[in-house]
């Protein structure tokens, strides 16, 4: 062990009766280990947060949309697979299928509730709706008839008082016109199949899926629809490879990613984290000045002690290291027993679950705290950093004090 180290080690308690030191250090190290557990934390709650939010965004729909301008219908128009393959690569789409959706009324009984049916292909149902449900199953299938099944969510069962089994009877408009004599609505019941919860309004609330061809019966749409939903293996450099899609398939086709069909939510998101930096900033500079008053501390109860080893022969500098060295035991010890406390509290949240938040506010009931490797040692060594600044002050105080003044110090 070096001379400084072991100088350091000694210096981490005091042998008088007042025990100021090692209170002093306590309380600093525990400042550090508190700046560092709640940093890391914050860190991985929004990465959670983000990770899973996405997640489900994307389990209920896709990575790229590619619809019609103006939402309109793409019947008549062929879709350039070749083109999507060429840019997506074949190996990478997990899914590429079609859909049809349409507003429509939903009604048992007396309740009435607006809704966005969606019409789907049975492929289609690695949109990973099954992930969510609360009841029956993700099928379209009824009693043996494969058309006549509804899934929906759960608030829009609670508001219509539905359950598995239930009759529910659907009106819709005929090519999105007003209805008439000439074009009557279309009135078509379903039967209840399954229940999902997102926690998300626009999929509780708004969303009923069905079976793309009894879409495609009921608003006569043989060979044409809505749009397409693609899910990819690999989303990087999704923007990109959507423009050059978009360059790719012209008009009349709509290519979006999901970043852009969600966006208000995706800019909260970062609005979120945007402010983590300032949040880093004063907590670290919070403890460093902690650190500065500890070191202080230590140096004016030490203030004999340097003036015997100024007079042994220590240069100005070897008491400036014998600080430092001081600083980064007290900060060293600070920041494992955060990142340890910060793992702990991880772990025991991923698997209890013991903290709950709102899912009508943040569209999930609990968060999973990202264990991310980059998070603990960038906020270590940014709080190192800051601690090694700030040992700096007190170093250059110890250094400029005379040996004779020392000496006499008590």
């Amino acid at each position: 062990m070096g001379i400084y180290r072991f100088i350091a080690s000694k210096y981490l308690k005091s042998r008088k009766e007042s025990g100021v030191i090692s209170l002093v250090s306590l309380i600093s190290i525990t400042g550090i280990t508190l700046g560092t557990m709640v940093l890391i934390i914050a860190l991985s709650v929004m990465d959670g947060f983000e990770g899973a939010l996405t997640q489900k965004i994307i389990d209920f729909d896709s990575h790229i949309y590619i619809s019609g301008f103006g939402k309109r219908d793409l019947g008549g128009v062929p879709l350039a697979k070749s083109s999507i393959k060429k840019i997506l690569d074949t190996n990478n789409i997990v899914m590429n299928s079609p859909f049809i959706s349409r507003y429509a009324v939903i009604k048992k009984s007396r309740e009435y509730e607006g809704v966005e049916l969606q019409a789907i292909n049975n492929s289609s149902l690695n949109l990973k709706l099954d992930r969510y449900m609360i009841a029956g199953e993700c099928s379209f299938v009824h009693k043996g008839d494969s058309t006549k099944g509804i899934v929906i969510g759960e608030k829009l069962a609670n508001t219509l008082g539905a359950s598995i089994g239930d009759k529910l009877i659907i009106f819709s408009l005929t090519d999105k016109e007003p209805p008439t004599i000439q074009n009557p609505p279309i009135v078509v019941q379903f039967y209840v199949t399954g229940i999902y919860r997102s926690s998300m309004a626009k999929y509780d609330d708004l969303y009923a899926y069905i079976n793309l061809s009894e879409g495609a019966d009921i608003y006569n749409m043989p060979n044409s629809v809505s749009g397409y939903n693609i899910k990819l293996k690999d989303i990087n450099n999704l923007e990109a490879k959507t423009e050059e899609l978009q360059d790719e398939l012209g008009y009349p086709y709509y290519v979006r990613t999901v970043f852009k069909e969600h966006q208000n939510i995706f800019t909260w998101l970062e609005l979120q984290k945007a402010p983590i930096p300032l949040i880093l900033s004063l907590i670290t500079i919070v403890a460093a000045f902690n650190m500065i008053g500890t070191l202080l501390m230590i140096v004016i109860e030490k203030t004999s002690d340097i003036g015997i080893l100024r007079t042994l022969g220590a240069a100005k500098y070897q008491i400036g290291r014998l600080v430092l060295t001081q600083g980064m035991y007290l900060s060293g010890i600070g920041v494992l027993i955060g990142n340890l406390l910060a793992l702990l509290l991880s772990l025991l949240q991923n698997h209890y679950e013991i903290i709950k938040v709102p899912a009508s506010v943040y569209y999930i009931s609990s968060v999973k705290l990202v264990i991310d490797p980059v998070n603990y040692g960038l906020v270590s060594l940014v709080a190192l950093i800051f601690c090694y600044i700030a040992s700096y002050i007190p170093g250059r105080f110890a250094a400029s004090i005379a040996p004779v003044n020392a000496m006499r110090f008590k």
